[in-house]
């Protein structure tokens, strides 16, 4: 098998390679370019053009000297672009054979051009325009059918993964706008997923500011890095989209359509998709769960705690049938007044066959686990949102909400088996859930800013309130065994009727008052008020064998909680041209009061912290700054952590609270630097995390000679956290080439308490990805690479329970565009797992591709043939490694299929919206 995996990499590797030997020799192309006073422009751009059809053959930056050089151009005759803002765009014939000395080019300034004034030129592939980087859409090659993320990886800077993450000069993508606008809330994958390249004019690349900094015009170094896609004029008053329709083998199906109806003043679109091939089509973010993650995979012995609380779970392994629809509208009502709006609908059905081994450690040794379980999920959700703003001299006031619910139910059946130290039989249990719930919440929040004069003097106000409910109710029927020297010593039965009910409400209000203190300094006062208040309510019933029901008093749990906290402030900013510093301090006082058994036990806390905090930012250049701050927080217990009552409703896994514990104090510390060369396209990204925490709330868990796991929460005197990043890219030139290294590690320092013996313990996780590609992509696109990953564990008092283990991949991801109508694309990843803890190190290698060709007028259609898994070798497995235990998870997966689909891209210009 490894065999065949270095063919498949290097056939792929070998295409560049040949394709390199086949081309024209290839020359370097240089010259400078200066204003009429001969004093040089830094950061004009320059292009070559192929005079047949405009599609760009290379470009350059010009650097301090106004130097620019561009390489690997192919003898020829070309139209060469210079553009630089504020200045007259250039255009000239040149003729390249050798080396080329284009001379010096003096460009003459725009009288008539203004900041805000669009470059149009068709093809100049990138502009500097202040902190934005612009490119233009025209100069890369696209297919008719490509969607927004085939564009963004053929620009420099920017990095589109294979699972759709965006980064743009090192740094991820937070938010994709659409000429200004959101375009289905926050997730940056709807836009570059579903919208066609085609569409767009202009990709522009800024970092955002917050928005109380876009407000007031004090720049309080807080930034999001965001794209804005802006629409060709055509795009911008018409319709515009695309239909999917496939069948293939083992009734695999999928079903998509996305359309755009847009005017001057609105924006409408329709998402939809139907599929059973476990392909997400909305974000995680979209899905309304109850608390997700089967419980029945938590704790150490044999376990029936497939409870009520698990209906409503996100799927993540196993197969999945989705159905998804979205609608997104936003309207301008005026200049200063617009509204964003979108809905989501989603369901999801999913089938799970699962088997998991978990080694679990002790104080005097390590004991085994299993579980085999069957389940089957429905959930179905919706969620509306809205933001409305309006505007007026010096104020605005914005207006946001959002409206979600959902309902869900999961069979389970399930069956466990507890091993002692010794590898002899402890427990079993048996049991099957049924559960069924729903979900309803909305928020609301209102934002009103005013600025009191041009000075930077402002005043904030800020409230948001929100509610949400929980109904859930479980059947649940369980057989517990137990042994001793091998004979059955205890065996019990549950059968159960569970009811939970959950009211939960949010609210808060603060007030922000901004002071300009003269030479850009400022001076801030806050206050915040904000609460939570809940009540819930669990009733066990037992099940009768006569088929009545007897509440049972001792598991049933009724309580009340409230939190809330009042916290005072004042920051000092200095803002500078480069540098920028706030410093702050902050009180914070809080109460939690909790009652239990209609008010017959009670639990009181209060809270009184300091809080100070402090950030510095520097740009050295418009491409490289430094950002350092320190804050602090506090994290209060829960009252279920507080409360000092036994819950048994699991007899295998028990819980107990805590009256005695104290709120977390956390000390965060962040550092950043970034770097991006847009002369050369190199970027650089380091960041380093510390977290300290006193007084860190962990769960002691405690063994009895039944192997029952007794768990309670405790405080421990500290815990420190530290993380490293480095993502770096270049540029290889000489090879056409682009390298690519992201190291991620993290170190924890604490302290748990393995059957109730402290131990300080000391755990790495490291994972490493480096890769290489392609740079110009208009034919083929490759991306190859090596991914590690590799988690430690050690014990202070039990060494014998170190354990670590390891995941490496290699894949490989092309794409070829041959004949002008044909496209291939192959996705190859080869993942080995090893671990210490385990019998087997698992290794498979997975293989995906797909063929198509475009075909009927303007080329609007094409027929895709796609399989999946081609070498029939896909499993599902998941390793974890946690504080006290590590597991082997083993779950059903998609297998080989194969699918045939038609898409049709359509559009309709120039006709307004009714």
């Amino acid at each position: 098998m490894k065999t065949l995996v270095w063919c498949l990499m290097l056939i792929t590797a070998w295409v560049p390679y040949v394709n390199a030997q086949e081309s024209p020799e290839r020359f370097l192309v240089y010259g400078t370019i200066s204003d009429k006073d001969n004093n040089p422009l830094v950061g004009a751009t320059t292009v070559l053009l192929e005079p047949s059809d405009s599609i760009m053959a290379g470009y350059s930056i010009t650097n301090s000297e106004g130097y620019f050089q561009i390489r690997n151009i192919p003898s020829g005759e070309y139209i060469m672009q210079i553009a630089y803002l504020g200045f007259v765009n250039t255009s000239r014939k040149v003729t390249v054979s050798g080396l080329t000395n284009l001379g010096e080019f003096l460009l003459i300034e725009d009288s008539h051009q203004l900041d805000a004034v669009e470059i149009t030129a068709d093809h100049i592939p990138i502009m500097i325009k202040k902190d934005t980087i612009e490119y233009n859409s025209a100069a890369f090659s696209t297919q008719i059918n490509d969607k927004v993320e085939e564009l963004l990886r053929q620009l420099p800077g920017v990095e589109v993964e294979e699972d759709g993450t965006i980064k743009a000069q090192g740094e991820e993508v937070e938010k994709i706008l659409v000429d200004g606008k959101e375009f289905f809330g926050d997730d940056p994958q709807i836009a570059t997923k579903n919208l066609p390249a085609e569409a767009i004019d202009k990709v522009q690349v800024f970092d955002k500011l917050s928005d109380l900094a876009e407000f007031t015009g004090i720049d309080d170094g807080e930034r999001s890095k965001t794209i804005n896609l802006t629409l060709k004029d055509d795009h911008k008053n018409g319709i515009f989209g695309d239909l999917t329709a496939g069948y293939g083998s083992d009734d695999r199906h999928e079903g998509k359509t996305s359309l755009n109806r847009f005017d001057s003043k609105s924006q409408m679109s329709l998402l939809g998709a139907i599929n059973n091939t476990n392909e997400q089509n909305f974000s995680i973010d979209d899905y309304i769960n109850f608390s997700g993650g089967l419980q029945g995979l938590a704790g150490g012995g044999g376990r029936i705690n497939i409870s009520i609380d698990d209906i409503g779970m996100t799927p993540t392994n196993g197969v999945t049938s989705s159905q998804s629809l979205g609608l997104n509208y936003n309207h301008d009502f005026s200049k200063n007044t617009f509204i964003e709006s979108n809905y989501f609908f989603t369901g999801i059905q999913n089938k799970l066959i699962q088997s998991s081994e978990r080694e679990n450690k002790i104080a005097n040794g390590k004991y085994l686990s299993t579980q085999n379980q069957n389940s089957d999920t429905d959930n179905y959700s919706h969620k509306l949102n809205f933001r409305l703003k309006h505007g007026w001299k010096n104020q605005d006031l914005t207006l946001r909400g959002a409206v979600k619910g959902n309902n869900g139910s999961l069979t389970n059946l399930s069956y466990n088996e507890t091993y002692d130290t010794n590898d002899v039989l402890a427990n079993t249990n048996a049991f099957v859930n049924q559960s069924n719930g729903s979900n309803f919440n909305f928020s609301t929040r209102a934002l009103y800013r005013a600025r009191l004069n041009s000075t930077g003097r402002t005043f904030v106000v800020d409230s948001n309130i929100g509610n949400e409910n929980d109904d859930k109710e479980a059947d649940q029927r369980a057989e517990n065994t137990f042994y001793s020297n091998e004979q059955i010593s205890e065996f019990n039965t549950v059968d159960q009727f569970q009811d939970q009910d959950e009211t939960i409400l949010n609210y808060g209000a603060s007030v922000t008052y901004t002071e300009p203190l003269g030479g850009r300094k400022y001076m801030s006062l806050s206050y915040l008020y904000a609460g939570s208040e809940s009540t819930f309510s669990k009733q066990f019933y037992d099940q009768e064998t006569n088929g009545l029901s007897t509440f049972n008093a001792e598991l049933s749990n009724i309580y009340s909680r409230k939190f809330d906290y009042h916290r005072g402030g004042i920051r000092y900013l200095v803002s500078r041209d480069k540098s920028k510093i706030t410093m702050g301090l902050e009180m914070q006082s809080s109460s939690l009061d909790g009652t239990y058994d209609n008010e017959i036990s009670k639990v009181r806390r209060s809270f009184i912290n300091v809080l100070p905090s402090i950030r510095w930012s520097h740009e050295f250049s418009s491409s490289k700054n430094l950002e350092v701050s320190y804050r602090t927080g506090i994290n209060a217990p829960e009252v279920t952590q507080l409360q000092p009552f036994v819950d048994n409703s699991n007899p295998l896994q028990q819980y107990i609270g805590n009256p005695d514990l104290k709120a977390e104090y956390r000390h965060m510390f962040d550092l950043n630097y970034r770097l991006f060369d847009m002369f050369n396209f190199t970027n650089l990204f380091l960041s380093l995390r510390g977290v300290y925490t006193k007084d860190r709330i962990i769960n002691s868990v405690s063994i009895n000679e039944d192997f029952v796991q007794v768990m309670r929460p405790v405080n421990v005197h500290e815990d420190i956290l530290l993380n490293s990043y480095a993502s770096f890219g270049t540029p290889i030139r000489d090879l056409g080439a682009k390298i690519n290294l992201d190291i991620n590690s993290t170190y924890n320092r604490g302290i748990q308490f393995i059957d109730e013996v402290k131990n300080n313990t000391d755990r790495w996780i490291n994972s490493y990805d480096f890769s290489i590609e392609n740079r110009k992509k208009k034919v083929f696109d490759l991306k190859t690479g090596l991914r590690l990953a590799h988690n430690v564990t050690k014990y202070s008092e039990n060494k014998a329970l170190n354990q670590s283990f390891s995941q490496v991949s290699y894949y490989s991801h092309f794409k070829l565009s041959f004949f002008k109508k044909w496209t291939l694309k192959t996705n190859f990843d080869y993942i080995t797992y090893h671990g210490d803890s385990f019998s087997d190190n698992a290794t498979f290698p997975l293989l995906s591709a797909y063929i198509s060709r475009s075909f009927m007028k303007f080329d609007r259609a094409q027929l895709k043939l796609y399989a999946f898994d081609l070498l029939d070798q896909n499993v599902g497995i998941n390793r974890v490694n946690d504080s006290n235990y590590i597991e082997d998870q083993r779950y059903n997966t998609m297998q080989r299929y194969f699918i045939i689909s038609v898409i049709y891209s359509l559009s309709k210009f120039g006709q307004a919206m009714g």
